[in-house]
């Protein structure tokens, strides 16, 4: 006998749920052009450009903080107008949720950032505000779901907005993009005239997926959330049609992860995998035609794999392999420093203190000498007028003195292993500094690192990040820096440690770790709110559905919506937080939140019943 009674007939959809399903639906597929004049402009690290364009982010964001204000107000008129209050009902896992709002908000203000943290930046508008209705959206999940038919609807919306994002996912897959079309272009581009669509480029090459998430990375994320479901539904649903719409939609995900060649992503897909069949276990072991469906499809999954693997030449097997291979790396360039009076170079064990200037009589003064002050003798050779040191030490570094520009700025090209360093010399006011790619002057200075140092390679250049990112938590224990704000704090002029690890060429906008992004931006003490959150709820539904016999739709998605929070936060072991693909987590915590909230009182109705 099921524990929760069920619908006989479909009603309405409650209105309240509306604006969940704009959230899980139409939130992840916008994608339009919004052009701002980057503040992060002033930084030295950073291209002097007026204007910067975001096509993924911004009006995700505003749509997100838009339906947040909507939610809390309608939370307030029902703790005010309604016999429900939904602020009167103290629930253990609010604490870890408030202490996470909290430091979001005080980081925020706070922040040294301040305008950032509250509006934004390049590649980054998950803000204040949107943080805030993150928590907001669990709030009021929770409160709004309360009965089968609440918890269908939210299933259809999350069915709906899967098909629509998996079947872009699946035209990408086949080369066919729809978003790299002309009228793809037209319509996501703010200037529609014919110059600007055409000049319209985009990063990923053909049959890459990205759907309308951004990155490819975040495919991965999504598919880690929401393939537990749809794969749980196909051994649940008894209808024959949602299950077959189900296994579509099961099989689009993967096709998905494949197509993006996200590595997480596809470990996550394999482990939630058998965290389904675990938990469903009663449901499978004893219903051969689901047995042999399940293998059938891991079969086709496996086909489609290497089909899809093959497609893009091998190119998903390899960056398995690559990522995977943990090495003791070294470098033969160790380190650069710019220094008042010289540029440090730490190149094969040694170190050269390198001075190149102009003297009072307009001729060139060059001298390199060890730490201890000793000179290094220098060959030149006039007709490349280059220097280089006798020292075999240093046979693949060479220097040449240069005009660095029209203004007649004067330094030096310094070649290491064929890669070109640009310095400008001192002058009477400043030292020695270095010219990046952007033709911006800088400072090189040597950064901390840890635990991951020699492991930059690591899960695709992850270890790097992870290596720069922890020691910057010591500051951060208590208030973080703010929303947004991780791409002023990490050391961007790591110049040298950016170019050993494959970064030299990008802005590091995030440190592809959840937790440590939270960590950085709205604390440590934030992050681990979140952590006892999620493990909170994974506690309380396994405490919930351990013994149950997943007899009805109630059980059966809180189990599910379990299996989906644990993929999600394994993934954030590697990925970040992205507002195309959080604000969904965050309902379906809230949702589980609720799943195990009415299973809870169902069970005390029944057992004050049944000692009557």
């Amino acid at each position: 006998m099921s524990n929760v009674s069920h619908s006989k007939k479909h009603n309405k959809i409650n209105s309240l749920l509306i604006p969940l399903a704009i959230i899980i639906i139409i939130v992840p597929l916008i994608v339009y052009e919004y052009n701002f004049t980057p503040s992060i402009a002033n930084e030295a690290w950073f291209p002097d450009a007026n204007t910067a364009s975001d096509f993924f982010l911004f009006y995700k964001s505003i749509i997100v903080i838009g339906i947040g204000f909507l939610l809390m107000a309608i939370l307030l008129y029902k703790q005010f107008a309604s016999k429900q209050k939904p602020f009167t009902n103290f629930q253990l896992w609010q604490i870890p949720l408030a202490v996470y709002a909290i430091f979001v908000l005080v980081s925020s203000f706070t922040s040294s950032y301040s305008d950032v943290a509250w509006n934004g930046t390049y590649e980054q508008f998950e803000t204040a505000l949107v943080l805030i209705a993150y928590c907001i959206l669990l709030f009021y999940s929770y409160y709004i779901v309360k009965k089968e038919d609440d918890i269908q609807a939210i299933l259809r919306f999350l069915l709906i907005g899967i098909a629509l994002i998996t079947f872009i996912g699946l035209l990408q897959v086949l080369g066919l993009d729809p978003i790299a079309t002309t009228v793809g272009k037209y319509l996501i581009s703010a200037n529609k005239s014919k110059e600007a669509i055409d000049a319209m480029q985009f990063t990923f090459e053909k049959n890459r997926v990205y759907m309308t998430l951004l990155n490819p990375n975040y495919v991965g994320v999504y598919a880690s959330m929401l393939f537990p479901i749809t794969m749980g539904l196909v051994i649940l649903s008894k209808d024959n049609r949602k299950r077959i719409f189900s296994g579509i939609l099961t099989i689009l995900l993967a096709v998905a992860v494949f197509g993006s060649q996200s590595k997480t992503g596809l470990i996550t897909l394999a482990g939630t995998s058998v965290l389904v069949i675990i938990s469903l276990r009663k449901k499978i072991f004893t219903n051969k035609k689901i047995a042999i469906v399940i293998a059938g499809a891991f079969v086709v999954l496996i086909a489609g794999f290497f089909t899809i693997n093959a497609m893009q030449n091998n190119a998903y097997l390899n960056s398995i392999k690559n990522a995977l291979s943990v090495k003791n790396q070294t470098h033969t360039l160790e380190s650069i420093q710019t220094k008042h009076d010289y540029v440090e170079i730490k190149y094969n064990g040694k170190t050269v203190l390198l001075r190149c200037e102009l003297d009072e009589e307009g001729k060139i003064d060059f001298s390199v000498t060890d730490e201890e002050g000793n000179n290094i003798k220098a060959n030149y050779d006039q007709t490349t007028m280059t220097f280089t040191l006798e020292d075999e030490s240093f046979n693949s570094l060479s220097v040449k003195p240069v005009y660095l520009s029209e203004d007649g700025i004067f330094g030096c090209e310094v070649i290491i292993d064929n890669n070109t360093w640009y310095f400008k010399s001192k002058t009477e006011t400043e030292g020695y500094s270095y010219m990046n790619k952007y033709g911006r002057f800088d400072q090189i200075k040597d950064q901390d690192s840890s635990l991951l140092t020699n492991y930059g390679q690591l899960f695709t250049g992850r270890g790097y990040l992870w290596s720069r990112t922890i020691p910057l938590l010591k500051d951060y224990i208590l208030v973080g820096e703010g929303p947004s704000t991780f791409v002023y704090v990490f050391p961007q002029n790591d110049y040298v440690g950016k170019y050993n690890n494959g970064f030299d060429s990008q802005i590091v906008t995030k440190p592809h770790n959840l937790y440590l992004q939270m960590a950085v931006e709205t604390g440590v003490i934030s992050s681990i709110a979140f952590i006892v959150l999620c493990l909170m709820f994974i506690i309380q539904s396994i405490m919930t559905y351990r013994k149950s016999a997943l007899d009805n739709l109630i059980e059966q998605t809180g189990v599910l919506i379990c299996v989906a929070v644990i993929g999600y936060m394994v993934s954030g072991l590697i990925n970040d937080s992205n507002v195309g693909v959080a604000p969904i987590f965050w309902i379906l915590l809230g949702v589980g939140f609720a799943c195990n909230r009415i299973i809870k009182e169902t069970r005390e109705r029944k057992k004050k019943l049944e000692s009557l």
